[in-house]
């Protein structure tokens, strides 16, 4: 089919016309729209320049001294100034005493020129001229709980007169432009702080001056000793310089940094002496005070007793004398088994007999020592064999040799209970001699070393006798009893007198607490109260013809 020559190959006009009349209508449309957001840019710009504006006056402000604050302002300007302030300043005003204020001039009438101007000032920025005005007023401590100031109602004021206490004024800056957003097209920005009236603190960049130490220093010397002890200064410029005003104790000197060194001859004593401290420059002030020079013995250490058996326990207490403060005890080569505590009491048991070269040494508080040596000598343990039980016919010699071994130097002897007619040999500690009278006898041998030690045996020894008096009860051949504490005891005791033709009486020593003997009857009876072992002698005695009969024995309360 051939083509329409009539036919429009593109847009016809009235196509075109409609569309640029579309276009037309749509930007109509939306030029509010962008004339608006312009104005909420402009408005939001001017407000955040006004705050940029506010807070540089604050920092101008608070750049013055607090006490400049109201130089050059009048009572009459700051009234006039506050009487005029718009209404969103009026609640800040109303927290200041305005032109009350007893820190302004009554009769002047300055104020637009000074440092704080009380005329508005008009800067441009931005393009925009925005109208500032500072006011400044004393905190009114009445309606005010930020400040602390000036009560009218206190007379006098308080903050008048006492520097320590706070003083503040009350600063607000209020920035104003144009603006047909704001309403009556005007726009107001406030803003406020606190400034202290006190002038700006000095500060000094030295030290305070020096002082002695508190409590009072005390510098401690040993006699004869070599020692350096650094004296103490509070404060001053340092390097402090340090010189005596008092000769110091022969033997020591003063240097430059506050060590006192030497080996000084006197003492003992405790004395003060006068020293100086010179700061350094530019201050090179000086304080002279005083230090308590102490000089004492060295420290000594004594031991009393340096030997002891093996075996046997050991107390014993090393002692110091001298030196300075609470002391310390250590010491080397104690024999194996003992000790020695930081008080200096030796304690234990030595387990093997020698002699030990030993070093106690004492400690002060300075640390300065000194030291004891000595031998410890650790003997033998003395010893007693055990001695057989021995039976020995009446009128028979008796004899015995105990055997004693360990110990130091020579031993010395001692027995008890044995029978009339026999003794032992002090030196030898043979028992030897003729019994005079039958029993059973508990004789206790003891050997006594050079050193004091002691070792003890007992045994028993009977002298027996088929013609003359003896016991018959309690067995002579084993009379020992054991009874209960509490428990009624009854024990007879018997002789042979009434075969013989006799008429012995028998009494008791010995016996344990609670227990009698009956003379007449021989009867032991009671209740035992104390538990224990007690030795019991019964002796049975005629008068004539004279005659007497031992019996011995151990009575074990339970």
């Amino acid at each position: 089919m051939g083509r329409d020559p009539g036919a429009d190959e593109g847009f016809t006009i009235i196509e075109t016309v409609t569309a640029l009349t579309l276009v037309m209508i749509t930007m109509a449309a939306a030029v509010p729209f962008f004339i608006s957001s312009f104005q909420a840019v402009a408005r939001q710009r001017n407000q955040q320049n006004a705050v940029q504006l506010a807070n540089m006056a604050i920092e101008q402000v608070r750049g013055l001294k607090g006490s400049s604050l109201l130089t050059g302002r009048s009572a009459i300007k700051v009234k006039q100034q506050f009487s005029a302030a718009p209404a969103i300043v009026q609640p800040y005003l109303a927290k200041t005493f305005a032109s009350s204020d007893p820190l302004l001039g009554a009769t002047a009438t300055s104020g637009d020129d000074a440092a704080v101007p009380t005329e508005t000032r008009t800067l441009l920025w931005d393009g925009v001229n925005f109208d500032r005005t500072i006011y400044v007023g004393s905190c009114d401590v009445r309606v005010s709980g930020d400040c602390v100031g000036y009560d009218p109602d206190k007379n006098p004021p308080s903050w008048l007169n006492t520097p320590d206490d706070l003083q503040f004024f009350r600063v607000v800056v209020l920035l104003e432009w144009n603006n047909r957003a704001c309403g009556s097209g005007r726009c107001q920005y406030v803003t406020s702080t606190l400034v202290a009236r006190a002038a700006e603190p000095t500060f000094d960049i030295y030290r305070p001056s020096p002082t002695g130490p508190k409590p009072q220093q005390t510098a401690v010397f040993y006699k004869g000793f070599d020692r350096s002890v650094e004296l103490k200064v509070e404060g001053g410029q340092l390097p402090n310089t340090w010189s005596v005003v008092d000769p110091l104790p022969a033997g020591l000197t003063l240097a430059g940094n506050g060590f006192v060194t030497g080996a000084t001859t006197a003492g003992p004593l405790i004395q003060d002496y006068r020293v100086k401290v010179t700061e350094a420059p530019p201050q090179e002030r000086n304080v002279t005070f005083p230090v308590t020079f102490q000089i004492v013995l060295m420290p000594t250490v004594t031991v009393a007793t340096t030997s002891s058996r093996a075996g046997d326990p050991v107390s014993v207490q090393a002692t110091a004398a001298n030196g300075w403060g609470t002391k310390t005890f250590t010491a080397d080569g104690l024999p194996p088994g003992l000790d020695i505590s930081d008080t200096g009491l030796i304690t234990g048991t030595a387990t093997a007999d020698g002699t030990y070269p030993v070093t106690v040494t004492v400690t002060d508080e300075n640390q300065v020592t000194g030291t004891t040596k000595f031998n410890y000598v650790v003997y033998p343990g003395l010893a007693l064999a055990a001695v057989p039980d021995q039976t020995v016919a009446l009128g028979s010699a008796v004899s015995i040799s105990p055997v004693a071994s360990g110990g130091y130097g020579t031993y010395t002897y001692a027995v008890t209970n044995l029978p009339v007619g026999v003794t032992p040999n002090t030196s030898t500690g043979v028992i030897s001699g003729v019994a005079t009278v039958p029993g059973r006898y508990l004789p206790a041998i003891t050997v006594t070393d050079a050193l004091g030690n002691k070792a003890t045996q007992s045994f028993v020894l009977t002298i027996t006798t088929t013609t003359l008096l003896s016991f018959t009860s309690p067995d002579p051949l084993a009379p020992d009893q054991t009874s209960p504490a509490g428990k009624q005891v009854n024990l007879k005791a018997t002789d042979n007198g009434s075969v013989l033709g006799l008429s012995p009486r028998i009494t008791a020593t010995g016996l344990p607490p609670g227990l009698e003997l009956n003379p007449s009857s021989g009867n032991i009876s009671g209740k035992p109260d104390t538990p224990g072992t007690y030795v019991v002698t019964l002796t049975s005695a005629n008068l004539l013809p004279p005659q007497t009969s031992v019996l011995t024995f151990i009575w074990t309360i339970t």
